[in-house]
């Protein structure tokens, strides 16, 4: 081993350890906030089942010795999602306890945060994406919801935002939101707007006046007051068909949507084997339900 024979100091002694921790940063978990979180059904549900109905007939004017009088008829359908176990663990030793008690570190709460993000990220994954595997849609991939197919830029080149005016991105919004209400005869009415965070950028900063005091976003929000909600989410940034961005308009409203979570994620009680704890936390999920697809509408392209 190799000796500096000019210091008198040894390495560690002139080593601080900072008090500051540089934990992984996560992605935004945004699912919930969102998707309206249906009541918690309770544990041992193994599926949820929703009905709808639909009256068909009209009513009509009539003589006074009628015989042929309208009749109304009322029609009724299931649909049902399976509910699944979710599951992760963390353990520990009894010797990395004594260690992590000798050094002041929060052994325990490192890994149960650590777990407990694993779940929440599968609950958001589950929600926005689904899992085609077990068969489970998620809020962006919704089979029956509304498509509007962007129009292309004044040239006749291109769908992207980049390559059009602030006022072809606004009709582009506008026409999202018109395919809900013309779908529905303006039965559904949209109140929220989702965009990957590089077209809510654009929006945010390309100006419709020559003053530069009216952003795009500005500009859409007044056309359109009853959108409440106006939000940059980062799963969207890929979630098109294509692989681009997928914008979303919809009725934020747990009568036209929900995310099922029968059971909360829960810890369960630490299990021992030999000098080894270990911690499972489990909890139940549907996915995500759309009661009302036509309240929806998406549109790819724009990126």
């Amino acid at each position: 081993m190799a000796v500096d024979k000019y210091t008198v100091f040894f390495k560690r002694e002139c080593e601080v350890i900072l008090n500051k921790v540089a934990d992984t940063i996560y992605d935004n978990l945004e699912a919930l906030q969102c998707i309206p979180l249906a009541p918690a059904e309770g544990p041992g549900v193994e599926t949820l089942t929703w009905r709808s109905f639909t009256s068909v007939g009209i009513a009509k004017i009539i003589s006074d010795y009628a015989t042929d009088i309208p009749s109304v008829e009322t029609y009724g359908a299931e649909q049902s999602a399976k509910v699944y176990h979710i599951a992760a663990s963390f353990g520990w030793t009894k010797f990395e306890l004594e260690k992590a008690m000798r050094a002041g570190r929060g052994l325990l709460d490192t890994k149960s945060k650590a777990a407990r993000i694993a779940m929440e990220t599968e609950v958001d994954n589950l929600a926005w994406d689904g899992d085609a595997k077990y068969n489970i849609p998620g809020f962006c991939n919704y089979p029956g919801v509304s498509f509007c197919i962007l129009a292309d830029n004044e040239a006749g080149t291109s769908k992207k935002w980049a390559d059009k005016t602030p006022e072809e991105m606004a009709q582009d919004i506008n026409d999202i939101i018109d395919t809900i209400t013309d779908n529905t005869s303006n039965k559904e009415k949209p109140n929220t707007v989702l965009l990957p965070p590089k077209l809510y950028r654009m929006a945010a900063t390309k100006f419709v006046d020559v003053n530069k005091t009216v952003s795009v976003l500005d500009f859409i929000k007044k056309c359109n007051p009853e959108i409440t909600s106006w939000r940059a989410i980062a799963k969207l940034a890929h979630a098109g068909a294509d692989g681009g961005g997928r914008i979303i308009a919809y009725d934020n409203n747990p009568d036209k949507l929900e995310f099922h979570m029968p059971v909360a994620i829960n810890n369960e009680e630490p299990e021992r084997d030999g000098l080894t704890f270990d911690v499972i936390l489990t909890g139940d999920v549907g996915g995500t339900t759309v009661y009302y697809p036509l309240s929806i509408c998406m549109a790819d392209g724009a990126i």
